[in-house]
């Protein structure tokens, strides 16, 4: 027959899907094709059952595994004699391990949206755990542990692309009081009194600059409104005193100072004279008084409030401010500190003008970028966590990998994650020049092997949603491509945060791992398609294998994945179009009545040995 028909044709696979990858056209077309050997597998992150997590991948023959204690109270729960059974594993089968650490907040921001240094320093201590738990996998090499840049922290500047406009611009930014922690929302909404609109950082800066500005003239006139008060009252008692001086046997009443005569007043021996006069005198004495009482708690409260603007005052000012700050604190408790009273009221009163004047001119930065802090604070955890690390395992230190989270999230665009690495290999080479006595040169490629970045082209595939465009990922990916060390496969739409196998979706998975591949061409890729394995309860190995055109054999050559998968649809199984299992059913014969032994599925003792097989 010179043309042959083939009456089994089917599905193109067991699911339906196109007949043709463009990923897995482009990997034969090109010579790309990603051994099998190349990809990772990911367990399942809801167990505490590691070992049996593993075990169930290694049987399905991959070559690297990514180990999963993204929920602290479940890797808590993983004793740590598991970790080390699986690094036996490691060494029985030859699969080498990486680990995915825990979900923690590096920055410090608690749930309720507050910061707290020792919210920091826990979450440091948490990360350095789990550093010490995953170096149990390998106590050789230096393992890959992937932390996340931010965890359920809310997106500092939440920017988009104005299709219109063609440009990016900024909706709204979080600001804070770094003295309180408090994290507060601000909208960028145009000014229609200044004709403006808040497009650029530099514009967001200003912005913030004068609601600092207006804030410190408003503290500061609380100051003032005290001092005016208390001013106000030392006069009205003044004007009571002169009047009724007439009424009080008092000598010498053309010297009579009632600031002095208040002073005198204070304390035990004061309270006794007064008990001392009769009842009329002390009636007079007291209306005085009282006034006085009132001007000096208006005075005490100045003062206080302006302990505490001088705080902030001294945070900020320059080292010449700073010094005549110092020499005004020393002089006020050199002569105000008495718990008995305040001596001099009116010396009192020039005094925190002159502390007023002194801190008016330096406007402290009360509300600042998140941004800039939550980057500070997360840089700092990271290389903390890099050096005690390394102060502990020495050249064998595990790998930090700063994965960038789903966009929406805190810190998760590229210029985030590249700032992030720069400033932890900063800080960490600063720490071994300065404690480990290394030379710059050396400190600075410890760095670059010990620090990088953990790419998942899934996350960053949902700036989608902002309104960017594949270029833009595809930019985005290039900036963090230098510091690529893993990365997670998982495809999605751009609207929501899924995980299907790569091909299912539309990320441009070709020109970011060409970018990422430009500087590591062994990157290890880790399939994470957590909303494939839900539904179908299967190993998404094969369809990603598929989407990539590996070749089913190492000497990439023919036959692929994806042919394979064109080749054999879900019409058919068993031994394929030659002999399909569904022809033999169909008649009432079929393999599937053999023994296990010969290809089929009927389970008992082997013709053999006589040894039950399941």
């Amino acid at each position: 027959m010179t043309n042959e028909i083939n009456i089994y044709e089917g599905a193109s696979s067991y699911l339906g899907l196109p007949s043709e990858s463009i990923y897995g056209e482009y990997s034969v077309k090109d010579t790309y094709s990603p051994n099998v050997s190349d990809f990772s597998v990911s367990v399942d992150p809801r167990t505490a059952n590691q070992i049996a997590a593993v075990s169930a991948k290694i049987n399905t023959g991959v070559r690297s595994i990514e180990v999963s204690g993204l929920s602290t109270q479940i890797l808590d729960s993983i004793p740590r004699q598991h970790f080390k059974e699986i690094s036996r594993l490691k060494k029985l089968t030859g699969v080498e391990f990486t680990f995915h650490g825990p979900l923690v907040e590096p920055t410090g921001v608690s749930a309720g949206q507050n910061w707290s240094e020792l919210n920091r320093r826990n979450a440091e201590r948490q990360l350095f755990s789990a550093v010490e738990r995953a170096k149990d996998l390998d106590a050789e090499g230096n393992v890959v542990v992937t932390f996340h840049s931010s965890h359920e922290l809310p997106e500092p500047e939440v920017k988009y692309f104005d299709e219109k406009e063609k440009k990016e611009k900024v909706e709204s930014i979080l600001v804070i009081d770094e003295k309180s922690g408090e994290i507060k929302k601000m909208a960028l909404r145009p000014s229609s009194w200044e004709k403006k609109s808040y497009d650029s950082i530099e514009e967001i800066k200003d912005f913030l600059k004068k609601i600092n500005e207006d804030r410190w003239v408003s503290s500061l006139d609380t100051i003032n409104f005290h001092a005016y008060r208390g001013a106000s009252i030392i006069e009205e008692a003044r004007s009571i005193a002169q009047k009724s001086l007439g009424d009080l046997k008092i000598k010498d009443k053309e010297d009579f100072d009632i600031i002095s005569f208040y002073s005198k007043l204070q304390g035990e021996e004061g309270k006794r004279f007064i008990d001392s006069l009769p009842e009329r005198e002390r009636r007079v004495l007291n209306e005085i008084i009282n006034p006085l009482t009132h001007a000096e708690i208006e005075l005490r409260n100045a003062y206080h409030f302006l302990q505490e603007q001088y705080d902030e005052a001294y945070r900020n000012a320059d080292e010449k401010k700073r010094r005549e700050l110092e020499a005004f604190r020393d002089e006020c408790k050199r002569k105000f500190v008495d718990s008995n009273g305040i001596k001099n009221l009116n010396e009192f009163l020039d005094q925190v003008n002159k502390g007023l004047n002194l801190i008016r001119g330096i406007v402290p930065e009360t509300y600042k970028p998140f941004k800039e802090f939550a980057l500070e604070k997360a840089t700092t955890t990271f290389s903390n966590v890099a050096f005690e690390s390394y102060k502990k395992f020495g050249e064998k230190t595990p790998i930090i990998s700063i994965e960038n989270p789903p966009v929406g999230i805190g810190l998760s665009r590229p210029e985030d994650i590249k700032i992030i690495v720069e400033e932890t290999r900063k800080k960490f080479a600063e720490k071994l020049i300065e404690e480990k006595k290394m030379s710059e040169e050396e400190a600075k490629k410890v760095a670059e092997k010990i620090i990088g970045a953990t790419w998942d082209v899934g996350h960053i595939n949902l700036l989608r949603k902002y309104g960017y465009s594949e270029k833009d990922i595809i930019e985005g990916t290039k900036r963090v491509a230098p510091f690529v060390k893993h990365v997670h496969l998982s495809d999605n739409f751009g609207a929501e945060h899924t995980e299907l196998p790569m091909g299912m979706g539309n990320v441009p998975i070709k020109p970011m791992l060409e970018a990422i591949e430009k500087y590591n061409k062994k990157v290890k890729k880790v399939i994470e398609a957590g909303n494939w394995y839900e539904p179908f309860k299967t190993t998404p190995l094969r369809e990603t294998l598929a989407a990539f055109g590996s070749p089913i054999y190492s000497m990439k050559m023919s036959p692929y994945w994806n042919q394979f998968s064109n080749m054999f649809g879900g019409y058919f199984s068993g031994y394929g179009p030659t002999l399909p299992e569904r022809h033999f059913s169909m008649y009432g014969s079929g393999f599937y009545n053999l023994p296990v032994e010969l290809g089929g599925k009927t389970s008992g003792e082997s013709r053999v040995s006589g040894a039950p097989i399941n």
